[in-house]
């Protein structure tokens, strides 16, 4: 198996962890690299350049919209975490990682999710959102168009599920 071959199976055995669309953006990238085969790339050897990459086009697509919603967030005077980390697991070489990030961890229970930009799909999204409902988590879900179009209601509810789980 080449190296291009065995970088798209560990990312495709990985996707809960890194997401649809990098494992897309890793697929368009190794085929250039098994064309170009490039020696080193920014310092990293190939594949974790390629990685890097397809992880760094990701966030660039998907923060425009959560930006809305923490700057909304914020001036609703709520605090929060982003991007936070659960359900960490032992990676293979004896590290851990985190098999899912939360959009917005506000109160340490209410998950605040914005599906149907670059991240989420509808099926994965409701194994996802049971997975951490039993964890304990409360989980609201808004689409991305939602966020730019209403975020104000989006803050109102939001705050009216923090004001009933105690916050």
């Amino acid at each position: 198996m080449t190296k291009p071959d065995l970088l798209k199976k560990w990312a495709n055995e990985n996707v809960d962890t890194l997401g649809k669309d990098v494992i897309d953006i890793v697929d368009s990238q190794t085929k250039l690299w098994s064309e170009k085969k490039p020696e080193q790339e920014n310092g990293l050897t190939p594949i974790k350049g390629i990685i890097q990459e397809a992880i760094n086009q990701t966030k660039e697509k998907s923060s425009s919209a959560e930006n809305i919603l923490a700057e909304a967030l914020l001036k609703a005077g709520l605090s929060f975490q982003r991007q936070y980390p659960i359900s960490p697991y032992e990676k293979p070489d004896g590290g851990t990682g985190a098999r899912y990030y939360l959009d917005f961890l506000i109160n340490e229970t209410l998950n605040v999710e914005i599906s149907g930009e670059v991240w989420h799909d509808k099926e994965q999204d409701k194994i996802r959102d049971t997975y951490l409902k039993k964890m304990g988590y409360e989980v609201v879900r808004f689409p991305v168009s939602q966020v730019y179009f209403d975020v104000e209601s989006i803050t109102e509810h939001i705050k009216k599920i923090f004001d009933r789980i105690g916050g």
